[in-house]
C-alpha cells in the first residue's frame, strides 16, 4: 500500500516543530496497528489542546488586549448600520468557533481514547480541520477590516441561506431570514460592497447571496493552510478528500486503513484486516495539530494575546507527534523544515 500525504505547517513554533512539507512513502506487507498506550497518550494531548483553547472563549473586552489589531480595528464604527455593528461582529465571533473547535477536540480525543474505533477519527479530522481554516480565513492577517467584514458577511450569509432551507423543509418559513438577508445587502450598499442577490432552484433551493468572491470551498480553505506554496502536491485536498471519503461512505476511504491482506476465494476481492495504522493516525492527527497551531498563533496575534500558555500545551503535543513520526521512518523532506 503506497500513501503520499503532507502535514500542515504551524507557522509558529517554540523549539522543534513538525516536519511539515514531508510525505508518507508507505509500502509495508503489514502496517503495525496503533498501540492502546500511544493512543491513550494521544487522547491526553488533545484534551489538554482543548483545555487550552477553551481559555479564549470569553467576553470579548476580555479577550480584546489594548493596541491590537483586534482593538483597532473594533474601533472602527464606520460599517455600523441597519445590518448591525459590523466591526464589532466580526470581534466577537472568534468565540463561538474555537468554542466549536474546543468541542471537536475532545470528540477527538475521545475517539482516539476509545478502543476498537478507528475509520471514525477521520469523520471528525475533516470538519475539524474545516472549523480551523475558516478561522484561520477570517482572522487572516494583513487583509484589513474592511476585508474582514466582507468575509465575516459573506459566512453569515451561507448560513442564513440554510437556515431558511430548513425553515422550508419544515415548512415553517416566516420571511426573518430573508429579511435579514435584506438587511445585509442594505448595509453592503450603504457601504460601498457589491451584494449578489441569493438564488433559488427550481425545486426552492435557496443559494447564499454574496458580498464580492465568495466564500471558499472547504477543500480550499483548507489547502489554504496546509503546506507551503511551493510544495508540488496538494496537500490540503488529500487529508481533505481521504477523510470526505471515510465520512460519505466510500471504499477508497477504507484504503489507508488496511492492516494486512489474503487472498480470496473471491476472483478480483482481497480478504482484509481493517484496523487503525500508526502511521496514519499519527498522519490524520497531526494534521489537526498543526491547523490548530497556526489558527490559534494567528488568532492570538490579532487579538494581541500573551501565546506563552497556549505555546506551553502545543509544544509539548508537537514534541510527542514529532518523536512518533520519526518512529514510523516513513517520512522523507521535500521542502524547507523551517516553514
Amino acid at each position: 500500500m503506497r500513501g503520499r500525504l503532507g502535514l500542515f505547517r504551524t507557522g509558529h513554533y517554540r523549539g522543534r516543530q513538525l516536519p511539515f512539507g514531508y510525505v508518507a512513502a508507505v509500502e509495508t506487507p503489514y502496517v503495525r496497528r496503533a498501540e492502546p498506550d500511544e493512543l491513550r497518550l494521544a487522547a491526553s494531548h488533545l484534551e489538554e489542546l482543548a483545555d487550552a483553547a477553551q481559555a479564549y472563549v470569553v467576553d470579548e473586552s476580555v479577550l480584546v488586549a489594548d493596541g491590537s489589531v483586534a482593538a483597532e480595528e473594533r474601533a472602527d464604527s464606520r460599517y455600523d448600520g441597519k445590518w448591525g455593528l459590523g466591526s464589532e461582529m466580526v470581534c466577537i465571533e472568534v468565540v463561538p468557533r474555537v468554542a466549536a473547535i474546543a468541542d471537536h477536540l475532545r470528540g477527538l480525543a475521545a475517539l482516539t481514547g476509545t478502543p476498537g474505533v478507528s475509520l471514525s477519527i477521520s469523520s471528525l479530522v475533516r470538519p475539524t480541520l474545516e472549523a480551523l481554516a475558516t478561522l484561520s480565513w477570517l482572522y487572516e492577517d494583513g487583509i484589513g477590516g474592511r476585508e474582514r467584514i466582507r468575509r465575516r458577511f459573506n459566512l453569515r450569509l451561507v448560513s442564513l441561506a440554510q437556515e431558511e432551507n430548513l425553515a422550508n423543509m419544515l415548512g415553517k418559513s416566516d420571511g426573518r431570514f430573508q429579511r435579514t438577508i435584506d438587511d445585509i445587502a442594505t448595509g453592503a450598499d450603504n457601504h460601498g460592497f457589491r451584494f449578489n442577490a441569493p438564488t433559488t432552484t427550481k425545486r426552492g433551493i435557496v443559494h447564499p447571496g454574496r458580498l464580492g468572491p465568495p466564500v471558499p470551498t472547504g477543500e480550499a480553505l483548507i489547502t489554504r493552510l496546509a503546506a507551503p506554496a511551493s510544495q508540488t502536491i496538494d496537500v490540503g485536498g488529500l487529508v481533505y478528500r481521504r477523510t470526505s471519503a471515510v465520512v460519505h461512505g466510500q471504499m477508497h476511504g477504507f484504503h489507508p486503513f488496511l492492516l494486512s491482506d489474503t487472498p480470496s476465494t473471491v476472483p478480483g476481492a482481497l480478504r482484509a484486516e481493517f484496523g487503525l495504522p500508526f502511521a496514519w493516525f499519527c498522519i490524520l492527527t497531526s494534521s489537526v495539530l498543526g491547523a490548530l497551531n497556526a489558527s490559534m498563533w494567528r488568532v492570538l496575534e490579532h487579538y494581541g494575546r500573551n501565546p506563552d500558555d497556549w505555546a506551553d500545551v502545543s509544544q509539548a503535543a508537537i514534541d510527542q507527534w514529532v518523536a512518533w513520526l520519526a518512529e514510523t521512518n516513513t517520512f522523507e523532506s521535500t521542502s524547507d523544515p523551517r516553514h
